[in-house]
């Protein structure tokens, strides 16, 4: 897209929903977007995948863009949302 000759290629955002959200945190490390939302990206997954925890964590860690996560109180847990706040 960044090719295209409409494209602004440093104002590009992306938005990702369950597993599209986990690949827009991801993305958000290394694929050079101005910003991200992740709509319940890994909530139903969260508890049991360790390293899918710890991948997604990085990413958001590490990113030097701005990442909007929400999810719905009822498919998440307050110890997946605090994870994803930074400093």
């Amino acid at each position: 897209m960044a090719e295209q000759p409409f494209a602004r290629p440093t104002q590009i955002a992306v938005m990702g929903n369950s597993f599209g959200g986990i690949e827009t945190v991801l993305g958000a490390e290394h694929a050079g977007y101005c910003a991200a939302v992740d709509a319940a990206g890994a909530a139903e997954s969260w508890d049991g995948a360790r390293d899918l925890q710890r991948i997604m964590l990085h990413a958001v860690q590490h990113s030097t863009v701005p990442i909007f996560s929400f999810k719905r109180k009822t498919t998440t847990t307050s110890r997946q949302a605090a994870r994803f706040t930074r400093p």
